[in-house]
């Protein structure tokens, strides 16, 4: 391992932990970003895992401002824990080196922190940008109150890396980055730490989450095998009747097969699709109650970055999916007795994701159809004031505004 050190403050608030491995396309977009922040009390630390690209002579104009780590190559979560020991700062502020940051970034997370002792990390929103680094419309900015934290994680991983800034002494508690890892790192390490500490969230975009023709979690088959590595390691296995497993363990599992159905069907493989799918309502049957799931189906047909942007939607397609899929799921006469008691609430939260994307997309008519199909399904969403008002607003617009097309 081979180092190169500017003159820095022994003492920064934050350490910016860059990890690269043949990125030299990105990687001078990240320390920039970095460099660019409006909260000056940080270092920046950029390891370089064996990258074999001419990744060191993109990082070499920037050496006067960042520590420079060189190691052979040893994988993202070993990058990381290296990256945790050559710094000094009481905050870990990990951006990967295809990301960057927006400038108010570290100046909105750390005093999130300092104003909050009790608190092992917090997280923001972040926007998809494409691989020239212009903005995508698509972007996350959920919030989960600290309590339900862990339950939602072990769901569903709506974290990206670059957006967590980490209390030093909370990652030392929780241990290294499992080495074991080449996916999902950070969520086990999220997870590791909000056992015993509060996780903090605020609900701003601060983070280009970049997408491209090489990011990681386009590998389904090593997406899948790193959840289950991730949904083992802190839930159990997966062995013997679902069924019988404890609440917690049923919703990660239930979860895992949710995630990897979406990934199936948005990469066009519907038999892999359905066959998840199946195994998830079997497992956790309150996945029929998960609208983020059914938004995501009705923009099946676009890539990351652009689901629920007009110029490409084509929701009748993506319904005849969701449609075929749940038929399919429900004609199974294995399917347990509570799952299949699910039906109704599953074709109604389609619906009812259908009608908000056809409202989103100024399709009244069509929304209308949806909605009321949704609140036919499942009368109880009527009574959730965010749906309803979307109804009324739906059907109000398909009355003022008859020619609009279906």
């Amino acid at each position: 391992m081979t180092t190169t050190s500017p003159a820095q403050s022994d003492t920064p608030a934050v350490s910016v932990i860059i990890p690269t491995y043949n990125h030299a396309r990105y990687v001078a977009q990240a320390i920039q970003s970095a460099l660019a922040q409006t909260y000056h009390d940080y270092e920046i630390v950029v390891i370089d895992d064996g990258s074999t690209d001419h990744s060191r002579a993109v990082i070499a104009p920037f050496m006067d401002r960042v520590r420079y780590v060189w190691q052979p190559n040893q994988g993202l979560s070993a990058a990381r824990n290296t990256g945790v020991r050559e710094s000094r700062g009481r905050y870990i502020a990990p951006l990967d080196a295809d990301d960057i940051w927006f400038p108010d970034y570290l100046a909105t997370m750390a005093p999130l922190l300092d104003g909050d002792p009790s608190a092992g990390a917090a997280y923001s929103g972040w926007r998809y940008i494409d691989a020239n680094g212009n903005m995508l419309p698509q972007h996350s900015t959920r919030i989960v109150p600290p309590e339900q934290f862990y339950a939602t994680l072990a769901y569903t991983n709506f974290l990206v890396p670059s957006g967590v800034l980490a209390r030093r002494t909370c990652l030392e508690q929780a241990g290294p980055f499992d080495v074991n890892l080449r996916a999902v790192e950070d969520r086990d390490m999220w997870l590791r730490i909000a056992r015993t500490h509060r996780i903090i969230g605020v609900p701003k975009v601060l983070v280009g989450y970049r997408t491209h023709g090489e990011n990681m979690t386009r590998d389904l088959a090593r997406m899948e095998t790193a959840r289950r590595y991730v949904a083992t390691k802190h839930f159990g296995s997966a062995e013997g009747d679902s069924q019988g497993w404890p609440p917690l363990r049923r919703r990660a599992w239930g979860g895992l097969h949710l995630r990897t159905a979406l990934d199936h069907f948005q990469a066009g493989d519907l038999e892999g699709g359905r066959a998840h799918l199946k195994q998830a309502f079997a497992i956790y049957p309150d996945v029929a109650e998960d609208f983020e799931a059914f938004y995501e189906l009705g923009c099946a047909n676009q890539p990351r970055g652009a689901r629920g942007s007009t110029g490409t939607l084509d929701i009748e397609r993506n319904a005849a999916l969701i449609t075929s899929s749940l038929n399919i799921v429900f004609a199974d006469p294995n399917l347990p007795p509570a799952s299949r008691a699910a039906r109704r609430r599953a074709y109604g939260c389609a619906a009812l994701a259908l009608g908000v994307l056809a409202y989103n997309t100024r399709r009244f008519a069509l929304a209308r159809r949806y909605l009321t199909r949704a609140v036919r399904s499942d009368m109880r969403l009527v009574a959730n004031a965010r749906w309803r008002n979307t109804l009324v607003r739906a059907l109000v617009k398909s009355l003022t505004q008859g020619h609009a097309k279906a």
